[in-house]
């Protein structure tokens, strides 16, 4: 059997586990031409290459060609997949299924009730100290994997996308936004919470629109713990008596919000 023959027997074997991977990743139909995509073509490319080196090499030539034949194929096909065993780490657990699926729209700010309280942009205590409320304004490809978040999934090495944030609603002016991180704030103030639980307004390059928030973005499950802080403190501020009204309709929405990519914040831009 010719070296040839071999390469191109090893090669198939190596295809053969990258289509398995495809299969995983469900061939990125959702993300077809991001950075991340390509890093991962490029990846498994290097797969398929792998396995013809190890096939032409490797291959016992003692052994008739019916044999040879399906020993350079399972060294194509286990080669990589011995290297994937090595270098993979555990897997920190897929990521909820909610977060696949698209969110809930989020809700709308100019609905919710603000009152004389906060008619004027304030200053609220923020994280703890006092200051005005934080404004970050990000980039699409802030929130979106890049070309190394690619090669490391491709290896089995991912690791948690630090891209979802809990939001609590949209306003078309920062003013409107501020007002209500604010409410937020005030809330929040009088809960203990993990640090970083703090509301803040975000708006994405390019729109027009603003976002409330409690957290910056972070993993899944830190983004949740955000939440499921500000739900606590919101279910408080509801059940306590004498509560005023702008405080209840602030918690009221703090139960709304919703964990989001941030990139769905662009939306069709």
């Amino acid at each position: 059997m010719t070296w040839q023959m071999k390469a191109l027997i090893g090669a198939t074997g190596g295809l053969a586990l990258v289509l398995l991977k495809l299969i995983e990743v469900q061939f990125f139909v959702d993300d077809f031409g991001s950075k991340k995509a390509l890093a991962a073509y490029l990846t498994y490319s290097a797969y398929v290459f792998l396995g013809i080196i190890v096939a032409v090499f490797f291959t016992d030539e003692s052994l008739e060609d019916s044999k040879k034949r399906r020993s350079a194929f399972f060294a194509g096909l286990l080669a990589p997949s011995i290297l994937l065993a090595v270098i993979r780490q555990p897997s920190a657990g897929p990521e909820a299924e909610f977060f696949k699926s698209d969110p809930a729209p989020i809700p709308k700010l100019s609905t919710l009730f603000i009152g004389e309280a906060y008619a004027q942009t304030p200053r609220v205590p923020a994280g703890g100290g006092a200051g005005t409320i934080q404004v970050i304004e990000f980039k699409k490809t802030d929130v979106e994997p890049g070309f190394v978040d690619g090669l490391k999934a491709a290896i089995g090495r991912a690791e948690p996308s630090k891209n979802y944030v809990y939001v609590l609603g949209e306003a078309g002016t920062k003013e409107k936004a501020v007002e209500v991180a604010a409410g937020v704030n005030k809330v929040l103030a009088s809960q203990s919470r993990p640090a970083g639980t703090t509301a803040y307004v975000m708006r994405p390059e390019g729109s027009n629109e603003w976002y409330v928030t409690v957290g910056k973005f972070d993993a899944p499950f830190a983004a949740v713990g955000y939440r499921e802080a500000a739900q606590s403190a919101a279910i408080t501020t509801l059940t306590a008596p004498a509560t005023p009204s702008n405080d209840k309709a602030t918690a009221r929405l703090m139960l709304e919000g919703r964990v989001v990519k941030g990139a769905t914040l662009f939306g069709n831009m």
